[in-house]
């Protein structure tokens, strides 16, 4: 969940929703469900790549798509 965290708050900063001086606390953001598919372990020192993006906007919700990706071989290895 680390990655896909911090692969959100990057999103977010590039689409000038969120500076690297604010607080969550001012925005207002929070994760209010999760739902995570574990489709092979990660190793520590393993190199992967995570998508991020927006599926659906709300008028006060988003729904987040993401996933994590071997970076070698391509396979995805965890799906958001």
């Amino acid at each position: 969940l680390t990655y896909f965290e911090q692969a959100r708050v990057a999103y977010m900063i590039e689409l000038g929703l969120f500076t690297k001086d604010q607080s969550f606390m001012q925005i207002g953001v929070i994760v209010a469900d999760i739902h995570l598919t574990y489709l092979e372990p990660i190793y520590f020192g393993q190199d992967v790549k995570v998508g991020v993006r927006a599926a659906k906007l709300g008028n006060k919700s988003m729904t987040w798509e993401q996933n994590i990706v071997d970076a070698e071989t391509g396979k995805i290895v965890k799906g958001m």
